[in-house]
């Protein structure tokens, strides 16, 4: 069964590069490996429309897998095989500075819910490239 929720907003406090959000990645992977004490984890930019990070697989037969979706990231382009690699050190800014993100949480094909713990990993991870929870 598919799952979602409106998580809450957060705040762009300086401009966040396409290199930032591939660390992003990078950073909710370690931080998820780390808490779980495992390498199950692999984090990736969605291809969604509206932007976000997939977190996939929990399972590769049944292809279980979570997402935190960025509502609406402006200028996200079109995610493809090549993503990775081109915004590893690229600096064009993704989202500008002061710019709000409505953050969606999404279990889908089954995934379990994400847990208040994962939760913290993610706001952890995001205050670290700049993305500031706001308080409503």
């Amino acid at each position: 069964m598919d799952q979602y929720s409106k998580y809450t907003l957060f705040k762009a406090i300086k401009d966040i590069t396409k290199a930032d959000f591939i660390n992003l990645c990078d950073l909710l992977k370690c931080e998820f490996n780390s808490y779980y004490d495992t390498n199950m984890y692999d984090f990736k930019p969605e291809e969604i429309t509206e932007g976000g990070i997939i977190c996939v697989p929990f399972d590769n037969i049944n292809k279980l897998y979570k997402s935190i979706r960025m509502k609406y990231i402006k200028n996200y382009p079109w995610i493809t095989e090549k993503t990775i690699e081109e915004w590893t050190n690229n600096n064009d800014v993704l989202i500008s500075k002061n710019s709000n993100l409505d953050i969606y949480l999404y279990s889908l094909k089954g995934a379990p819910q994400w847990s208040i713990n994962e939760v913290c990993i993610m706001e952890k991870c995001f205050y670290m490239i700049g993305l500031k929870k706001l308080y409503m």
